[in-house]
């Protein structure tokens, strides 16, 4: 992460109440689809299922991370605004990454 990078656990605390839930949720929803990396993420897997390989040289190709940390960074806060999942492929063992429900409004923005 460099200093350009917005970090999750600075958003506040949850509360108790639901609108506050909802609010830091929206935010770190916000944060995450906004961020180019992150966008670039969500289209890729809103195509097809990747394999968290084929992401970082992707992703280190297009210049948009530095290192296979940046991307760890990058799907956990995608993971954490639940737009994206990440299961093992039975066959191959690899961490395979898929779009959510939340994670299908890339298709509409722009």
């Amino acid at each position: 992460m460099n200093d350009r990078e917005e970090n999750f656990d600075e958003l506040p605390d949850e509360e108790n109440d639901d609108g506050s839930r909802m609010t830091r949720q929206h935010d770190l929803y916000l944060r995450a689809v906004n961020n180019p990396a992150r966008h670039r993420i969500l289209e890729l897997v809103s195509a097809s299922p990747c394999a968290e390989a084929d992401l970082v040289s992707r992703l280190l190709d297009e210049n948009l991370i530095e290192d296979k940390k940046a991307l760890s960074y990058h799907l956990d806060y995608l993971l954490k605004a639940d737009c994206i999942e990440i299961k093992q492929d039975e066959e191959s063992g690899e961490s395979v990454v898929n779009i959510t429900p939340g994670g299908q409004v890339i298709d509409h923005l722009e």
